[in-house]
Parts: structure tokens; C-alpha cells; sequence
């Protein structure tokens, strides 16, 4: 999928830069413009692989390049007010060169919070690409603000996109017995994780990529949005009403190495060595690992964590080597996913990966209702008051006279 993306705030921007650092990497080649946008100077000149060409400091006059203070009012008031500049941006790639826009932000600052709901309902409004959101919500070792943010932010962010993949930083937290990392190391893996799952996702129709043989067609780029929604939509300037956002999506990760080599099963020393499986055993073990891996995801991967019996629909992607992907293990995973869904809207594709180390399964399940998580993270902005004053900023009073007026 041919992308453009738009990082807000610190992790937005680091997100950006971890996945063009991953498209280089992989000889990938998903992302067709790359935009990160801030308040705060010191956080854009962080960013190594994002070009000084496609930062965007809003707001140097009224934050003195210092961000929003963690006041999401802060960020949506200037994003509103400054929308036009940041479309002016993104508007320097053509329509024709991309399957749709990725907005990303933690929802948990006022930046990101705040202006990526401004900026996708913009984008929303005015293209006729869907526009998809990465909603990176905050851990519950982040602080008491950041989740209030975040809760109040992820209503307006999931409805301005026609789907909202949610990230959530529990997910990347030490386990029962293990020590935790440092602020660092905690933020590296975090957005190692993103990066991963996003960069398999994105570049998923790319190289040789087949659906599940049963099914006899290729993984398409229409495969992902119909499992999304924003398809379909009708010419900007003829569009009356808003399209319904599109909900929440979760996506799942699990990955390791083969099992068995089925290809040296298969050779001239595998027929004579008594210690090597034949074919068929190799074959059956890798059937059974793939199985557990789309178990494993579904029990220990799916971030947010939720209830995928509410899901809409699914889309399952198997990669890995050629010759570690039999069709028999997809297809069982296939109808163990389906009765886990209580759907039968579940796609699955089949990416070979030549140099692939590791076979790996994602699931994409999109239109989900039931999320302990997201429910939590609403009652604490609900039972907790926290001003939304933008009197911190006194550049900012024209702009509400403004709105107001």
C-alpha cells in the first residue's frame, strides 16, 4: 500500500522515522510522502531519517518552539487555525501516487492530541484517498495527565479517520519477573514494535504476495482498505454529508523461525539421512507452528487488547520463506480465525519473503467494539478534571476570539 504519512508531535515524528528507516532497510517502497509536524523545535531535530525539508514547526511565535505543554485545546486551537499550511504540504504529493493518508500521533499530548484529529478530519474532507489513523495511546507508567489526554483525544481522533489502528504502550511493557527498561530502551522497543507490525502491513503487496491458494487471487491493495473501510468514496467536491468514521482497528503480531527447513527436507541428502523428516512431516510441523502463531497473535498480540468477537472484519497475512508457508496450516488457521471473529469477512493473504528469517502472522481487525482498555482510559477522562485553559499561551486568545466571534 502506497501511503502518505503525517507524524504529529514527538511520537508521531519518531514513528515517521523509524518506518522510513525501515522501508530503507527492507528495499520496501510503501511510503510515498513523509510529513512530521511539531510544536517543539528540539523534537524535530531528533529525527534523522526524516529530510529538514518535511518538518513543519507550527506554532514558534505562540510555543516558542517549546510544544503545548501536554494541553491538547493548545494543539487542536493552532492546528485549526494553521490547517492550511499543513495541507499546503501535504498537498505536494499527488493523489495519483498513493492508496491513502496515515496519520500518526500519541494521543496522550497536546500536539498529537490535540492537532491529529484536525489534521485527518481536514484530509478527510478534501481527498478522495481514506485516511487512516495510528492513535499511539499511553502506558499507565506515563502519567496521570497523559491518559486523561488520551481519553478525552481518541474519541475525536477514531472519528475523523475511516479507520484507527490504536497502539498501546502497555503492550510493549516488561512482564510478571522481568526488569523494567530504562526511559530509553522502553522507547526503542516501542517503536521497534510499531515499526515492525506497521512496515509488514504496508508493505505486505509488495514482491511476491499470493491470497491463500484456496482462493486462487492475489493480495490486492483493495484487499487492506476493504478490510478498513474508506473505499468507495465519492469526488470530494461532490461530497455533502461526512462519511461515518470507520472505527477502531486492532492488529496483531507474532513471528518466529521455522521449525523445520522444509527445503533441505526435500533434497537429495533428506532422503537418506535417517535423522532428517521427510517432506510430509516437515510439512505438517510447519502446518502446526503456523497454527499457533495466529494463536499466539490473537491470545498475546492484538493491541489494543480486545474482545475480536466484536470485530467487523479480519484480513490475516502469513509471511515468511517460500517454502515454510503450506497451504494446509493457513487454511486451518483460517477457520480457527473465523469462529474467533464469529465473521466469515476474514481474508487471508500469503506473502513469500525470498530472505525471510522468520515466518510471521498479522491480523488486522477492524470495526472492533469491545476493548477493556479503551473503556478504562474513558473513565479516567471522565472521573478526573484537568483544565483545558489555554491562558498559558496568550497568542492563542485571538485565535478563540476568532472562533468564537
Amino acid at each position: 500500500m502506497k501511503v502518505a504519512i503525517i507524524g504529529i508531535g514527538r511520537a508521531g515524528g519518531n514513528v515517521l522515522d523509524r518506518l522510513l528507516e525501515y522501508e530503507k532497510g527492507q528495499e520496501a517502497d510503501f511510503i510515498r510522502h513523509g510529513l512530521a509536524v511539531n510544536t517543539d523545535s528540539t523534537e524535530l531535530r531528533r529525527l534523522s531519517t526524516v529530510p529538514e525539508t518535511e518538518q513543519l514547526l507550527l506554532g514558534e511565535s505562540v510555543f516558542e518552539g517549546m510544544g503545548t505543554l501536554h494541553n491538547p485545546e493548545a494543539g487542536r486551537t493552532y492546528f485549526r487555525d494553521s490547517i492550511d499550511e499543513i495541507l499546503a504540504e501535504t498537498d505536494k504529493v499527488s493523489i495519483g501516487q498513493i492508496d491513502a493518508f496515515l496519520v500518526i500521533a500519541g494521543l496522550g499530548g497536546g500536539t498529537g492530541g490535540g492537532g491529529a484529529p484536525v489534521v485527518a478530519s481536514a484530509l478527510r474532507d478534501q481527498s478522495v484517498r481514506p485516511v487512516y489513523g495510528l492513535g499511539i495511546l499511553p502506558g499507565n507508567d506515563e502519567g496521570e495527565r497523559m491518559r486523561v489526554n488520551a481519553g478525552r483525544t481518541l474519541h475525536p481522533f477514531v472519528d475523523s479517520t475511516d479507520s484507527a489502528f490504536l497502539y498501546d504502550n502497555d503492550t510493549a511493557q516488561p512482564g510478571d519477573g522481568e526488569d523494567p527498561p530504562s526511559a530509553q530502551t522502553s522507547v526503542l522497543k516501542l517503536n521497534n514494535e510499531i515499526t515492525t507490525r506497521f512496515g509488514t502491513l504496508l508493505s505486505a503487496d509488495e514482491g511476491d504476495v499470493q491470497t491463500d491458494p484456496s482462493r486462487g487471487t492475489d493480495v490486492a491493495v483493495s484487499d487492506l482498505i476493504e478490510t478498513l473501510g474508506g473505499g468507495n468514496k465519492p469526488d470530494a467536491a461532490k461530497r455533502t454529508e461526512p462519511n461515518d468514521g470507520g472505527g477502531i482497528t486492532a492488529l496483531g503480531y507474532a513471528a518466529e523461525p521455522p521449525v523445520v527447513d522444509i527445503a533441505r527436507s526435500s533434497g537429495v541428502l533428506g532422503s537418506v539421512l535417517p535423522w532428517r523428516v521427510s517432506v510430509s512431516q516437515a510439512t505438517d510441523r510447519i502446518a502446526t507452528q503456523i497454527r499457533d502463531l495466529v494463536r499466539t497473535t490473537v491470545r498475546e498480540g492484538m493491541t489494543p487488547p480486545c474482545s475480536l468477537s466484536s470485530a467487523e472484519r479480519g484480513l490475516l497475512i502469513v509471511a515468511g520463506p517460500p517454502d515454510s508457508l503450506p497451504r494446509q496450516g493457513i487454511q486451518d488457521a483460517r477457520m480457527w480465525l473465523e469462529s474467533e471473529l464469529e465473521t466469515e469477512t476474514v481474508r487471508v493473504g500469503v506473502a513469500r519473503r525470498q530472505n525471510a528469517e522468520k515466518i510471521s502472522t498479522l491480523l488486522v481487525a477492524s470495526g472492533v467494539t469491545e476493548s477493556e482498555r479503551i473503556d478504562e482510559l474513558r473513565a479516567i477522562s471522565s472521573d478526573i478534571e484537568y483544565s483545558d485553559d489555554v491562558s498559558d499561551f496568550p497568542s492563542l486568545k485571538g485565535i478563540t476570539d476568532r472562533e468564537e466571534g
